[in-house]
């Protein structure tokens, strides 16, 4: 893995959505909305294959839920979806 190979995931999968997500929190001030994340079953069931992305997702998680306890008073909720892996067709 090179260093590039390393730093595009944290960056696409943990520090964008940090400060999305804070730009979002400040915009909506306490007038309350959502705020989305896309996670990932890698955060719970690491790729062999990705384990960057699955950490970084892993970290995802919990900033998602970090944000919820802090954003939810203010009537914001936080959450995050984690798409399935498609099941095979059986026809």
């Amino acid at each position: 893995m090179t260093e590039a190979g390393f730093g595009r995931p944290v960056t696409v999968n943990l520090k964008a959505p940090c400060f999305l997500c804070q730009a979002a929190a400040r915009a909506t001030g306490d007038t309350g909305g959502a705020i989305i994340s896309i996670g990932s079953l890698n955060s719970r069931s690491p790729g062999a294959l990705v384990p960057v992305t699955s950490a970084t997702k892993g970290a995802l998680d919990a900033l998602t839920a970090a944000l919820a306890r802090a954003r939810g008073p203010r009537g914001i909720r936080v959450n995050a979806v984690a798409p399935a892996r498609p099941r095979p067709c059986l026809l």
